[in-house]
């Protein structure tokens, strides 16, 4: 179990994180370098639902800015909180 820095929910209950960190945040499913949808409905690190925004520090969140891995990438700089 693990519970998401941003929202307080139970990342792999939560259908979405209910804080969205970056200006144009890219909802799980619509990915443009992965598309991890199929077979998966939910994602398979942080748990959201597709739709839904991953949690904070979600392995597998594309960067809206760069569309690498937002965990890793240099442009956690030009978050927004909301």
């Amino acid at each position: 179990m693990a519970t998401c820095n941003l929202c307080n929910q139970e990342m792999t209950t939560g259908a979405s994180c209910r804080e969205v960190i970056i200006d144009g945040q890219i909802p799980f499913g619509k990915e443009t370098v992965v598309n991890w949808t199929d077979p998966h409905d939910k994602c398979p690190d942080c748990g959201v639902k597709v739709g839904g925004f991953h949690h904070d520090r979600c392995d597998i969140e594309e960067c809206p800015i760069c569309h690498g891995q937002r965990l890793s990438c240099d442009c956690q700089e030009q978050r927004v909180l909301h």
